[in-house]
């Protein structure tokens, strides 16, 4: 598990051309947020990118690829995990 402190705007383009969203947001979805290694080493066109843990809206609509559960249940998962952990994303 890697913590950031996202305080950045990182919506716009990354330097490849792809696509980023804004992390600092004011409505407590990304608070916390955990950001997901997948596709990223190595990254494969098509495969999707970007996958965080963090805090599901009320009544858990989906989401556009992330992992949500309710905020008191990841504050309490991040205090009985370590950082080697992972998280393991199956088809």
């Amino acid at each position: 598990v890697k913590l950031v402190d996202f305080k950045d705007d990182f919506r716009g383009v990354d330097k490849d051309g792809f696509g980023a969203e804004k992390l600092w947001r004011t409505d407590g979805t990304y608070d916390p947020i955990v950001p997901i290694g997948y596709n990223d080493n190595p990254v494969v066109a098509g495969e999707g990118s970007a996958i965080f843990f963090h805090v599901a809206k009320p009544g858990y609509p989906p989401t556009e690829g992330c992992v949500a559960i309710a905020k008191q249940d990841i504050l309490k998962l991040l205090e009985d995990i370590s950082l080697a952990a992972h998280i393991e994303i199956q088809k």
